[in-house]
């Protein structure tokens, strides 16, 4: 019952990730232990997808392997980096979506493998609202155009991930009033703005349109340019 109230009320992080650490309780397992398993194991399926894919683009295997190599290389930083934290899932599912949506595009199957991903994506990720509706969009212009072959039912199953994102967006409207995946999201787009400009020119840029910006918005940012402030003055 406890969990099921989390789980109704919780807006901070996708559902998804409470879901996976329910299962992990119920079996009384070691999070550190099976969280750097289930890293291995997404990066495994990452290499698979892209070698499936490799594989029909060229057969040519040194090609592939080499790839394959660079790719488990570059990945094993990111596998031991804060072991439990949420993003690591996000490598399975983009992958997974990438292989789905290459399958369609050029073979006209695994429509129902593109359906799947897009709900692991929507309950493990902020952003994937966004991603979804690009692949709405260009599924759909796919086949006014002739190109893709894009049946009714198909159509329903489309709109059933609509329907998990609304379902999402007003769960989350009720708990925090943001009709949004998560109240997160302003905070993350925060911090990428100040990655993207530097921190004195996102300074300025509060500070000539303070008006327009949410007062929450103007709390976080002080709060964060304070305490930068403060770290660069020890």
């Amino acid at each position: 019952f406890n969990f099921f109230e989390l789980f109704l009320f919780n807006h901070t992080i996708p559902n998804g990730h409470l879901l996976l650490e329910k299962v992990l309780c119920i079996f009384s397992l070691n999070f550190n232990e099976v969280f750097y398993i289930l890293n291995l194991l997404y990066s495994l399926l990452l290499c698979f997808f892209l070698n499936d894919i490799l594989k029909k683009l060229s057969n040519k295997k040194n090609i592939r392997f080499y790839i394959l190599i660079l790719v488990s290389t570059c990945l094993l930083t990111y596998e031991t980096w804060r072991v439990n934290h949420h993003d690591h899932i996000n490598l399975f599912i983009f992958s997974y979506l990438s292989w789905a949506l290459f399958n369609f595009i050029l073979y006209n199957k695994n429509f129902n493998h593109i359906i799947i991903s897009l709900v692991l994506l929507n309950l493990f990720y902020t952003l994937a609202f966004v991603i979804s509706f690009l692949a709405f969009f260009f599924l759909i212009i796919g086949n006014l155009l002739n190109v893709l072959k894009i049946q009714k039912v198909h159509y329903i199953k489309l709109f059933s991930v609509f329907v998990l994102i609304f379902i999402i967006f007003f769960k989350n409207y009720i708990s925090s009033s943001n009709f949004a995946p998560t109240s997160m999201g302003g905070a993350n787009l925060i911090q990428r703005t100040i990655h993207a400009i530097g921190e004195n020119k996102y300074k300025k840029l509060i500070e000539s349109r303070k008006e327009i910006f949410p007062i929450w918005w103007i709390s976080i940012t002080n709060e964060i340019l304070n305490k930068n402030k403060k770290i660069a003055l020890v």
